[in-house]
């Protein structure tokens, strides 16, 4: 039994018919301040399965950080892995774990980690995982409030000259017939359409 798929995303859905799997948003980094609380993820899987293993199993999985610290319970499941229809040698169930208001405390390297059925417990126990490393966001200095008056008044300057140009363009349709023509005020000519 393998897992061939563990990611975090934003959000999935899974068919059961042709057994499609959409990820949307799926990350490995996360640049945020701390406490970070994410709103809503999903965790995303695909068990691929042979014959012989059909049936009913437990899955388990938990999110580590970097010591093997939990920051979540770790989670259970029961899955029903359905016989392997005529003609193939395996089979594939897709699952999907929504999560919401996941928690991380500080930046670190965290780990979502998943546990075949048949190993947990086994000396030869194999995690499949998917590394999320949460970082301190890195933004950018405030503004000085000298640029921010100069931002501001060339924005004013700005929106002078666009109602400097539609006064214009005011004055031009009333002096012109409807039609095509040029506005000379703007930089670069520009054609208007009435």
């Amino acid at each position: 039994m393998n897992i061939e798929i563990a990611a975090i995303c934003d959000a999935a859905t899974a068919n059961d018919v042709g057994g499609r799997l959409n990820i949307l948003g799926a990350f490995d980094r996360i640049f945020a301040r701390f406490p970070l609380v994410i709103p809503q993820c999903s965790a995303v899987f695909r068990l691929r399965y042979q014959r012989a293993e059909a049936g009913t199993h437990q899955l388990s999985l938990s999110i580590e950080d970097v010591v093997g610290h939990p920051i979540v319970p770790p989670m259970q499941s029961e899955i029903e892995l359905q016989p392997v229809a005529q003609g193939f040698d395996t089979a594939a169930v897709n699952m999907i774990l929504n999560m919401q208001r996941l928690q991380f405390q500080r930046p670190d390297k965290y780990t979502l980690c998943a546990w075949p059925p048949t190993t947990k417990n086994s000396p030869l126990s194999r995690c499949t995982s998917s590394k999320i490393r949460v970082l301190q966001s890195r933004r950018p200095p405030k503004v000085p409030t000298t640029q921010t008056k100069t931002w501001t008044a060339e924005h004013k300057q700005h929106r002078r000259k666009a109602h400097e140009v539609a006064r214009n363009t005011s004055l031009m349709r009333r002096a012109f017939t409807p039609g095509i023509f040029f506005a000379p005020s703007t930089p670069t000519s520009s054609i208007f359409l009435l």
